[in-house]
This record gives C-alpha cells, sequence and structure tokens, in this order.
C-alpha cells in the first residue's frame, strides 16, 4: 500500500502537580519559603502515560503572576522523558533550565524586589502559578 509507510508516534497524556505550597499563606515570610525550596519541600511530580515507550521531549514553563501581572516567565531546555513518573525537589537543579533560581529571581520587579527583601515578606495579592 503506497503511503502508508510512515513511522505513526501515539499520543500520550502528561499532568504536572506541584505538592507543599498551600493555597493560603498564612506565613508570609520569604525565608522560610526559600528555606522550604532549597530543602525539597516544594515538589514537582510530572506524569507522563503513553502506550509508546520511546523518550519524547519536553520542555516546562514556569510562571508566577500576580493580579494578573507576570512576574516570572522562564521555560526550560527540552529533556527526554520515557513514560513514567517522575519527581523534582530542586526544580532549576533538576531540570534543563537555562538560568540559576537567583538568575530566575532577578526577573521580578524591582520595585517588588526590594520591598521583598527590605520587609521579608511576601506583599499581598492574588498570585497564580503555573507549571
Amino acid at each position: 500500500m503506497a503511503g502508508f509507510n510512515q513511522k505513526v508516534v501515539a499520543q500520550g497524556v502528561t499532568n504536572v502537580n506541584v505538592t507543599g505550597i498551600s493555597p493560603v499563606i498564612e506565613e508570609p515570610f520569604t525565608d522560610t519559603f526559600e528555606q522550604n525550596f532549597r530543602n525539597g519541600l516544594y515538589q514537582v511530580i510530572f506524569t507522563y502515560n503513553s502506550s509508546n515507550t520511546n523518550p519524547v521531549d519536553f520542555r516546562f514553563r514556569f510562571r508566577l503572576t500576580r493580579g494578573g501581572e507576570e512576574l516570572i516567565n522562564v521555560v526550560s531546555d527540552p529533556k527526554s522523558f520515557r513514560p513514567g513518573a517522575y519527581i523534582f525537589t530542586s526544580v532549576f537543579e533538576d531540570l534543563p533550565f537555562p538560568q540559576t533560581f537567583e538568575q530566575v529571581i532577578s526577573q521580578v520587579d524591582n520595585n517588588l524586589r526590594k520591598q521583598v527583601i527590605q520587609e521579608g515578606t511576601i506583599p499581598e495579592g492574588n498570585y497564580l502559578l503555573k507549571y
């Protein structure tokens, strides 16, 4: 049969969950957040399901907004995964992001960053983390 000799790759299903971050933050102290982040308490769980066992390249986007204003937006380089579940406890070390954690934080608006540093707390607001 002519025209039917092309390789076909089945689609898969992915899911990403971030654990350890409460929907309502009762203690908005930045040192607590940084310590928890560095100690791996905020885990990213990536699940990839597919009938195809070949590795597939994925990119990860980390986006943080406050009241609709984008604070951080960073995309990883591609990384290959086979179907399975993966737990990342240090996202910027476990995944191939071109920036370090410190470089990503430096993207935050200078006035907001100064406020965080001077007061040691995260300003009130509606924050949304998309991964």
